[in-house]
């Protein structure tokens, strides 16, 4: 976990010059070490090209290794990578799955306020909306956006009311 910590802090310019290269290489320690936030923040590293070349692929396989240690956002990340055809081909039931389970897992612990299971839930209130990867179901959105509203989540807020 210090590992990953200490990536932070060079990706986020904490205590110390901002440095994406160093940010890739802590999270590498920490991601091969087999810490699941570390795993999720180098496939971040590889998704968006933050401190080494971007490798959609390399960042999809990194989110599959956190999401076996049960990472809420390497879960709705996977979703993306499905949803958007980012090192995987486009597969909307697979990303409706996996933003269902992180917004579950996320609500089961707790977490419905914290970003990571938010990101989810309004995700899978989007896939029902538009009738991605599931049948369109606009009343079952409205449940998942009302519970980013009651949560305090500004996306949630707006979309709920729209």
């Amino acid at each position: 976990m210090a590992r990953n910590s200490l990536g932070d802090c060079y990706r986020l310019g904490k205590g110390i010059h901002k440095n994406e290269t160093k940010a890739f290489e802590w999270y590498l320690k920490s991601a091969v070490t087999g810490c699941a936030l570390g795993q999720c923040n180098l496939g971040n590293c590889y998704y968006y090209g933050k401190g080494i070349n971007k490798d959609e692929i390399k960042a999809f396989k990194w989110y599959l290794k956190a999401v076996k240690r049960e990472n809420l956002m390497a879960q709705n990340n996977l979703g993306n990578c499905y949803r958007l055809d980012k090192g995987i081909d486009i597969d909307q039931t697979e990303a409706f799955k996996w933003y269902l389970k992180s917004a579950i897992v996320g609500c089961a612990q707790g977490q419905s306020a914290k970003r990571e299971n938010s990101t989810a839930q309004n995700s899978l209130g989007n896939c029902y909306r538009l009738g991605k990867g599931i049948d369109k179901d606009e009343t079952e959105a409205f449940k998942w956006y009302l519970k980013l509203a009651i949560a305090g989540c500004t996306q949630g807020q707006c979309t709920a009311i729209t």
